[in-house]
């Protein structure tokens, strides 16, 4: 099959979120694989694989041998799910510092590591990874994800200088809240936001096709904020 007639692979990875399902039903005329946690209800994807720490180097591995090529990388490292939940410096401990903080960053180093590996062979690939925008909300309670953004913004920025070589372009999307069926906001919520809305799956996958088309091809390191203004 030619290069022009193959289909393409896009991998979610990460935590299983109504973004990463969202993202997945919306998908089309590709081959689309989810990497990470159990999925319980729906589940849009061509296959669904379950990672732990005792099987994870071997597990990626035996998904590149099956799944030769890898075209899109979607990462959500669990910060996004702080835009509904607050963390004050005071309620952090050790144990919950290396759970919430060091592990998703270790993760996402682990995965554009490998995913990296298998595009660098094909000379091409895209990774996008999903950040949280409460930290522009909250005045306090946003530690973990304030932390997690700066530390992984720095890591999108150097994995970028390292990768561009190889064609291989990463970037965040930095996402505002997000309605999905059966989730609405109220108008105390929508009052911090100068659209007056929460953004849709689409707008949102509309980003994610943006930085994985050709015209963006000079764009890398760089994190778009997708939250209708809150950071302005």
């Amino acid at each position: 099959m030619s290069s022009e007639n193959r289909v393409k692979t896009t991998v979610f990875a990460g935590k299983y979120s109504n973004t990463i399902l969202e993202l997945g039903k919306r998908i089309e005329n590709r081959n689309i694989f989810y990497l990470g946690e159990e999925i319980t209800g729906d589940n849009p994807f061509k296959e669904h694989i379950v990672l732990s720490e005792n099987n994870w180097e071997n597990t990626i591995n035996d998904f590149f041998l099956k799944n030769k090529r890898v075209d899109l990388l979607v990462l959500d490292p669990g910060v996004i799910q702080y835009n509904f939940q607050s963390v004050i410096l005071e309620q952090i401990n050790q144990i919950k510092w290396n759970e919430l903080v060091e592990r998703p960053i270790m993760e996402t180093y682990r995965y554009i590591k490998y995913f990296s590996k298998n595009m660098s062979r094909f000379r091409y690939g895209r990774i996008v990874i999903l950040l949280s925008a409460i930290d522009a909300l909250l005045e306090k309670g946003s530690f973990i994800a304030s932390t997690l953004n700066y530390a992984l913004k720095a890591l999108i920025s150097t994995a970028a200088r390292e990768l561009a070589r190889y064609n291989i372009l990463i970037n965040g999307i930095v996402c505002g809240f997000i309605s999905y069926k059966n989730i609405y906001y109220d108008k105390e919520l929508l009052s911090h936001i100068p659209i007056n809305r929460g953004g849709t799956p689409e707008e949102l996958l509309g980003i994610i096709n943006f930085l994985e088309a050709r015209d963006s091809g000079f764009i890398t390191g760089q994190v778009i904020s997708m939250d209708g203004g809150m950071s302005c």
